[in-house]
């Protein structure tokens, strides 16, 4: 089980869960990300905030030439935006604190004045290995892998 939350008190509680993040090709783009559960998206987005929070250097969210393939174009409540698409292995840290793997693809939002702010979204093309159930009494959120694909930590010494 992973365990995400939200303020259960707000008008329009937001949903986060924290992740682990390793973005192909760009060996220093590795660390934790807290997305906000997002069921109205399609696609899992990194938005640059967040991208250079990980170690994507600032540069590479400006220029076309450091991605692998050309950006898409995509509309969201932020207004059209060019993304990047990279693999991606997203590590979602277990309650029994192993780790939930999915090897997928991110898109990493080119940086523009109007999206630096913008959070990180979970969308369905990870959303969908997982059940998700909101406890509104007590504020949590849990996503419960549907396949598992589990890395075992070692017991610390």
């Amino acid at each position: 089980m992973i365990r995400g939350e939200f303020n259960a008190s707000d008008s329009y509680p937001k949903p986060w869960v924290r992740v682990m993040v390793s973005l192909a090709g760009l060996p220093q783009a590795l660390g934790e990300v807290r997305f906000l559960i997002d069921t109205g998206a399609g696609r899992t987005c990194l938005h640059p905030g967040d991208a250079m929070d990980v170690g994507v250097p600032r540069r590479s969210l400006l220029r076309r030439e450091a991605w692998r393939q050309p950006p898409v174009r995509m509309q969201g409540v932020g207004g059209t935006t060019e993304y990047f698409e990279t693999p991606c292995s997203y590590a979602f840290p277990m309650l029994n604190g192993d780790l939930h793997i999915v090897d997928r693809t991110i898109l990493v939002a080119k940086a523009t004045q109007s999206n630096m702010a913008l959070p990180a979204l979970l969308g369905w093309d990870i959303l969908r290995d997982f059940h998700l159930t909101i406890h509104q009494d007590t504020g949590f959120i849990e996503l419960d892998p549907i396949t598992p694909n589990v890395l075992q930590m070692p017991d610390p010494p």
